[in-house]
């Protein structure tokens, strides 16, 4: 939003509200448990492909719930306190409330569609995960969970963007549920997580004022920074501890070329907090990069 009264143009503003900058945390993780079980010959593209595009249908309804649940709690707000932008498209007017639920709801269902194919094609642990993943989507910010509100929003993030996405994409390569994927799961769950607390971190004095009790809230801006910190700076750590208990493959240190940046931020999140207006994208940054320099040496070690 450049200024007060003007309206930004349509697609700006579904595109705000669809969250695009968050997509990687669910599309990466799918490429990961791929590669981790499946030689790049024996890949079953077009599974892959449902699947990407199953979850990215999830993501983007997710993401529209979201968006909607935090307006009718009154989280959301017209701009951001301390960057002064546009900040939500329902708060701001630009859309309305069935507006979004809608688009929500052509995006589950279509998702839904592409998982029942995914679990004929492949098996009862893709529904079992297809389900966890749906209700845990709603139960985040829907009522009456909304368990984003409790303090165990990061909980519910890590579980479906690590351990579900990546154990599911290598369940329906391999069809059976792998240790390396599970393995795997963790330093790339952390990741995705640290998005979110770095949101939560940015968002701190607006949460406080509308009672939303993140993880961030919970235990107060200092120590939430140093959760942060934890997870930027362990994920890269795990990933060299399992790689040297030969947990994973030694090519899978490609990803710790990316370590740097985690160096950068967790030094970074200590900042004034007006600084950190920008905090949770540049981690999705970093998140986007580790991960595919992960992907790329998983797929270098089956060939």
């Amino acid at each position: 939003m450049t200024g007060e009264g003007k309206r930004p143009n349509a697609l700006r503003i579904w595109v705000r509200a669809f969250r695009p900058f968050a997509y990687p945390a669910s599309l990466l993780p799918i490429l990961v448990g791929t590669f981790a079980v499946t030689p790049f010959p024996a890949v079953r593209w077009g599974l892959l492909t449902m699947v990407l595009l199953a979850v990215f249908l999830m993501h983007s309804g997710g993401n529209l719930l979201n968006e909607y649940f935090d307006y009718k709690s009154g989280v959301d707000l017209k701009v951001h306190p301390e960057a002064g932008r546009f900040w939500g498209a329902l708060p701001s007017g630009f859309l309305r409330p069935v507006q979004v639920l809608i688009a929500a709801f052509v995006c589950l269902t279509l998702s839904g569609i592409l998982g029942l194919i995914i679990v004929m094609t492949t098996g009862i642990w893709s529904l079992l995960l297809g389900i966890i993943g749906a209700v845990g989507l709603y139960a985040y910010t829907g009522p009456p969970f909304q368990l984003k509100y409790r303090g165990l929003g990061d909980f519910v993030i890590f579980l479906l963007y690590g351990p579900c996405i990546i154990v599911g994409s290598a369940y329906v390569q391999s069809g059976i549920i792998q240790l390396k994927a599970l393995v795997l799961s963790i330093p790339v769950g952390m990741l995705v997580v640290a998005i979110l607390v770095a949101n939560n971190i940015r968002d701190y004095h607006g949460d406080l004022d509308a009672g939303v009790r993140t993880s961030i809230g919970i235990l107060g801006l200092r120590w939430g920074k140093r959760l942060y910190a934890t997870m930027v700076l362990g994920s890269p750590i795990l990933l060299l501890m399992f790689v040297l208990i030969r947990l994973l493959p030694l090519l899978s240190l490609l990803a710790l070329l990316s370590a740097p940046i985690s160096l950068s931020l967790s030094n970074g999140v200590f900042a004034e907090q007006k600084q950190l207006s920008n905090l949770d994208s540049r981690t999705a940054q970093y998140m986007t990069l580790f991960s595919v320099l992960l992907i790329i040496g998983l797929a270098i070690a089956h060939c």
